[in-house]
C-alpha cells in the first residue's frame, strides 16, 4: 500500500490485499462531491460475482451513488467518525433500493450466513473522506481494534501522497464539470497548449481529444496561425490585466474544411500564489445565428427592392395615366376659356364636355390604382371573391379564358396572408398577359393539411427556368417578390415551365401565417 502515488492507487492496493484472504472481504466507499452522498470505490469480492451482479442490475456497482439519508450506518461513520459492527444484510438494505438489495443479498449469500461487517472511517488531514467496510466470517468484534489501526495506516499513506491525490481529484472534478457544460470548453496553457477539452468542444471544432491534448492549438487546426498571433498579442495581455475577455467573434475552419462562426470568451486560472496558471476558453457556436443574420439582411435588402419597385410602378401609373389626363383637361379648359372670350359658346361647351370625360377617365384610373394597392373585396368578402373579381376583369380586358376552381371551404386566414396570396396571383396574371402569349389560364385554390395552395397554369410559350424561377433572359423582380412573400409566412414558391409547354406557378403557406422573425 505504501509507495503508491495516488489515493486511488493506495485504496486499490488495499483491496487487492484483502482479495488474498479467504475469510475476510472488504469494500471502500468515498464521500461524493455531491453533498449527502457517498459512492462505492471498489470491493475485494470475487470478480465473477461482481460481474454477475452488474449484468443482472445494469449498474456499475463500483461507482454507485448512495444517499447518506438512507444509509444510516454509513452516515454515523462519515459524520461522527464512529466505528460500527452491523449485519451485512442490514447494511446492504440501507444502501440499496429494496428489490435491488434483495437481489444483491441473494447473489452474495448474505441471507444465509448472517455475516457481520465492520465499518471504520478513512481520514485525510483529520477529515473523513470515506469508509472501509470489512466482512469477517467469525467473531468480527474482536478484530475491530486491528481495523481501526489499519485506518490510521491508510491515512498516513494517503497524506503522504496528498499533493498528487489533490491534483488527481482536481483533474477529475474539472473533467466532470467540463463534460456537464452544454457549451464547447477547453483549457489551455498560457502558451496555447491544449490541456483538456470537453465533448462539446470536440463536436463544435471537429477535433478528437486524444489527437489534440498536449499539442499547440494552432498546430491541430483549432485556430489559425493568424488567430494564434491575435490571441497572443491582444487577448493574453487583456487577460493578464482584466482576468476575463468575452464575446470575441472568430471564424474557425475545421479539419474537414467546413467553416464555423464562434463567439469566444477567455478566463484566467490562477494558482494559490495568484500566478497565471492556465486559460479557460468557451467557444459558443454562433454559425446558425450568423446565417440567420445574413438571411435577415438579405431579406431586408430584397424587401427594400420590392418596395422601391412598387413605388416605381405606382409613380409610373400616376404619371402615365393621371398625369396625361390632367394635362389633357388643362388644355381643354384653356381652350374653353379662349372660346368663351371670343363669344363662341358651342366650342367652349364642347371643350368642357371633353374635360369632364377626361376627369371621368382620371377617376376610373385612380380607382383602378387604389384597387391594385388594396382590393376592397379582400376586406369585405375575402380572398376567393377578390381573386374571382381579378380574373373576371382580366378576362374582359385581355380576352383570356380563365377558369378558377375553389377546391375547399372558405377558411379563416389573416389579412396579411390573404394579401400575400392575392399579390402572387396578381403578379402571375400580369406576367401571363405581358410575356406568355397565352389564351387559357387555370387557377386552383386548395386547402390541405392546414396549408393553402394556389396553382396558376397557362398554355403560353413557357421559358427555361433558372434557380430563382425566373426566365434566363428575364431576371425580373416580380417572381422574386412572389417567392419572398411566401417565404415571409413560412411557405414555399415554385415555378414549373418549359419552352413551348406553358408555365405553372405554385405558392403555398401554412394557414397560421407565421412570419419570419
Amino acid at each position: 500500500m505504501y509507495g503508491r502515488e495516488t489515493q486511488d492507487n493506495i485504496l486499490t492496493a488495499l483491496l487487492e490485499g484483502f482479495s488474498q484472504s479467504k475469510n475476510i472481504r472488504a469494500g471502500i466507499v468515498l464521500c461524493s462531491p455531491k453533498p449527502g452522498y457517498i459512492h462505492t470505490f471498489g470491493t475485494s469480492e470475487l470478480t465473477r460475482k461482481i460481474k454477475k451482479l452488474e449484468k443482472m442490475t445494469g449498474l456499475s456497482l463500483k461507482a454507485y451513488l448512495i444517499s447518506l439519508e438512507r444509509a444510516k450506518s454509513y452516515r454515523m461513520v462519515i459524520e461522527k467518525g464512529d466505528t460500527l459492527c452491523v449485519t451485512t444484510e442490514d447494511l446492504i438494505r440501507e444502501m440499496l433500493p429494496r428489490a435491488l438489495a434483495s437481489m444483491v443479498c441473494f447473489v452474495m449469500g448474505y441471507q444465509k450466513t448472517k455475516e457481520r461487517t465492520i465499518i471504520t472511517p478513512i481520514y485525510k488531514k483529520g477529515a473523513v473522506i470515506g469508509a472501509l467496510a470489512v466482512t469477517a466470517s467469525q467473531q468480527p468484534e474482536y478484530i475491530i481494534p486491528s481495523f481501526i489501526n489499519l485506518s490510521r495506516h491508510i491515512t498516513i499513506a494517503i497524506e503522504g501522497a496528498e499533493e498528487l491525490c489533490a491534483r488527481r481529484f482536481a483533474e477529475y472534478q474539472a473533467k466532470e464539470i467540463l463534460e456537464a457544460l452544454s457549451e464547447p470548453v477547453g483549457i489551455f496553457t498560457m502558451e496555447g497548449k491544449v490541456l483538456q477539452i470537453n465533448r462539446q468542444f470536440e463536436k463544435s471544432m471537429g477535433v478528437k481529444r486524444e489527437q489534440v491534448i498536449g499539442r499547440m492549438a494552432r498546430d491541430v487546426g483549432i485556430i489559425s496561425p493568424e488567430q494564434a498571433m491575435f490571441i497572443e498579442k491582444t487577448i493574453v495581455p487583456r487577460l493578464l490585466k482584466e482576468g476575463r475577455v468575452q464575446d470575441i467573434e472568430m471564424v474557425v475552419r475545421k479539419p474537414d474544411k467546413s467553416v464555423s462562426y464562434v463567439s469566444m470568451s477567455w478566463s484566467m486560472l490562477f494558482d494559490n500564489s495568484n500566478n497565471p496558471m492556465a486559460v479557460i476558453n468557451m467557444a459558443k457556436n454562433i454559425t446558425r445565428l450568423k446565417e440567420a443574420e445574413t438571411q435577415i439582411t438579405d431579406f431586408s435588402r430584397k424587401m427594400l427592392a420590392l418596395r422601391e419597385e412598387e413605388k416605381r410602378r405606382i409613380a409610373a401609373d400616376l404619371h402615365d395615366e393621371i398625369g396625361s389626363f390632367a394635362v389633357a383637361c388643362k388644355a381643354q379648359l384653356a381652350l374653353a376659356e379662349d372660346e368663351v372670350g371670343k363669344g363662341r359658346i358651342a366650342p367652349a361647351l364642347q371643350a368642357i364636355q371633353q374635360t369632364r370625360l377626361g376627369m371621368d377617365n382620371a377617376i376610373a384610373a385612380l380607382k383602378r390604382i387604389a384597387t391594385d394597392l388594396r382590393p376592397p373585396p379582400l376586406d369585405i368578402t375575402g380572398l376567393p371573391e377578390a381573386l374571382r373579381e381579378l380574373f373576371v376583369l382580366a378576362s374582359k380586358q385581355h380576352g383570356l379564358k380563365i377558369r378558377f376552381s375553389l377546391e375547399t371551404e372558405t377558411a379563416l386566414i389573416s389579412n396579411e396572408l390573404a394579401t400575400a396570396f392575392y399579390r402572387v396571383a396578381q403578379e402571375a396574371l400580369t406576367n401571363i398577359i405581358r410575356h406568355a402569349n397565352a389564351s387559357k389560364v387555370e387557377v386552383r385554390l386548395t386547402i390541405e393539411n392546414n396549408r393553402m395552395l394556389l396553382a396558376i397554369k397557362d398554355n403560353g410559350v413557357g421559358f427555361t427556368v433558372t434557380g430563382t424561377g425566373a426566365p434566363v433572359a428575364q431576371q425580373g423582380i416580380g417572381l422574386l417578390g412572389m417567392r419572398e412573400r411566401m417565404e415571409w409566412f413560412g411557405g414555399e414558391f415554385a415555378v414549373l415551365s418549359q419552352p413551348g409547354k406553358g408555365t405553372e406557378v405554385l405558392a403555398q403557406a401554412p394557414l397560421s401565417g407565421v412570419k419570419k422573425p
